[in-house]
């Protein structure tokens, strides 16, 4: 089964804006970057104009750029942007019979995805779009989300 690519298209696209800081990027070049069909960008880019993470301007001098600072976006920002809240659907199983399963599968899944999305949540709220940047040139990667770890390592001490 495919997975759904939005946020990793998100994250590239943004990334490729904050590499191009100086001129605007068309749809049309981000597209060839990401390999990816322009209209999949054109999609992606009002959702991320609506979250205040880029701005969009038309015309043939026209693109998209970045609307803060690479440091500022954390890519819990950019999933919001793009993806629903929740990591998968429960969907509505049949409550009639007496299957066990059918009865309780439900909240088993609904209580499975809420631990889910909080771990999704506290992974991506503590990196940001500087950080990947700087693990794709080449970096070690030992600072990601140095700032969530260090912060719950003070919680734990307490």
């Amino acid at each position: 089964m495919a997975g759904n690519s939005r946020f990793a298209i998100a994250v590239h696209t943004l990334a490729l804006m904050a590499n191009h800081e100086d001129s605007p990027l068309k749809s049309e070049s981000i597209a060839c970057f990401v390999k990816t069909n322009p209209v999949v960008i054109r999609r992606l880019l009002p959702e991320l104009a609506k979250a205040d993470l880029v701005e969009t301007q038309a015309g043939a001098h026209g693109g998209s750029r970045l609307k803060k600072k690479p440091e500022e976006i954390s890519l819990w920002e950019i999933y919001q942007a793009v993806e629903s809240s929740a990591a998968f659907s429960v969907h509505q199983p049949s409550l009639e019979g007496q299957c066990q399963v059918s009865r309780n599968i439900e909240s088993v899944l609904i209580n499975i995805q809420n631990r889910v999305d909080k771990a999704v949540w506290q992974t991506l709220r503590c990196i940001t779009l500087a950080e990947v940047l700087q693990l794709v040139a080449g970096g070690n990667g030992d600072s990601i989300g140095k700032q969530c770890d260090e912060a719950k390592s003070d919680v734990e001490k307490i």
